[in-house]
């Protein structure tokens, strides 16, 4: 697995990963996190992407979403994905989802909702302003193959 993140120094990059970091948050956030998710932030466990572009449809009709960077993971509930909770709270969001990456009031998660113990969840974008959302990707493994750069549109 290659590194998605920006090279050099980055301020939302969070200390290296660790089994109990991941055990922590798992049993705070009562939810499994993708293998994908785990191996793509002992890498780099957070920030900018460097391939932060991803398909989407507005309107029915094909667009870009920018995302900016992905959260990793922390014992804080102050930084990365353990945000959740509280920015579920502050923008009246559905809970059962674990966010990812958040442009204030729009975002993506990983949708845990209706999903069996055994399943992976899916990743959405979200926009609470307009209630509305979507699914990006079947899993977290598949929208990482969906994100691209600047570099790569024709």
């Amino acid at each position: 697995m290659t590194n998605l993140f920006r090279t050099g120094k980055d301020p939302s990059e969070l200390e290296p990963l660790n089994d109990d970091m991941i055990a922590h948050a798992e049993s705070t956030l009562g939810v499994t996190l993708p293998d994908a998710y785990k191996e793509t932030m002992r890498l780099q466990n957070g920030g900018h992407l460097e391939k932060n572009l991803h398909p989407f449809l507005w309107n029915d009709e094909p667009d870009i979403l920018v995302i900016d960077d992905l959260m990793g993971v922390s014992k804080s509930n102050t930084v990365g994905i353990l945000l959740s909770h509280y920015l579920i709270e502050e923008w009246g969001l559905p809970t059962g989802i674990v966010i990812l990456s958040t442009q204030g009031s729009t975002g993506i998660a990983l949708d845990y909702r209706d999903i069996q113990p055994s399943d992976e969840p899916s990743v959405i974008y979200y926009d609470a302003d307009a209630k509305e959302e979507q699914t990006l990707a079947k899993s977290f493994a598949d929208f990482l193959t969906q994100l691209f750069n600047d570099h790569q549109i024709e």
